[in-house]
């Protein structure tokens, strides 16, 4: 795990935009045209960002995955009330295996998946997506 999220920090820090185009398909769901899209919206932002996007994706890979774990790590679970979101076809262990982990730190808490989602749900197929996390929040809210 470590060594792959290194990995990935290591081509943002280098602006390795080929290399960082290749991993679109981990981390969007949808089709090629989707990917396709996406892959243009980031080079376009990642462009006119004048390296912001690529130095704060990789200090963030280097640091929230490690300092997130140390930090919960000798912790006692929470009871606090609280909907983690979990996308639907994100990767086991980064994201759903970590995510279940922490929902059990959290006594009272429950798990909520975001369909047709891998991971970066807020550019796959946005609308669609949004209309899922209304729906889910408000079920929260009515809930409480």
């Amino acid at each position: 795990f470590a060594s792959d999220v290194l990995g990935k920090a290591a081509l943002f820090r280098n602006r390795s935009v080929e290399c960082v185009n290749q991993q679109f398909s981990t981390w969007v769901y949808g089709s090629s045209e989707v990917l396709e899209q996406v892959q243009e919206k980031v080079h376009e932002a990642s462009a006119m960002s004048k390296g912001e996007h690529w130095d704060f994706t990789a200090t963030f890979l280097e640091w929230a995955p490690f300092a997130i774990t140390e930090s919960l790590s000798a912790k006692a679970p929470l009871d606090l009330p609280v909907t983690l979101l979990c996308s639907q076809h994100g990767p086991m262990i980064v994201l759903q295996e970590s995510t279940d982990r922490l929902c059990k730190l959290l006594l009272d808490s429950h798990l909520a998946y975001i369909p047709e989602s891998k991971m970066w749900w807020e550019v796959e197929n946005p609308d669609d997506v949004m209309e899922e996390l209304l729906a889910l929040m408000r079920s929260v809210i009515f809930v409480m």
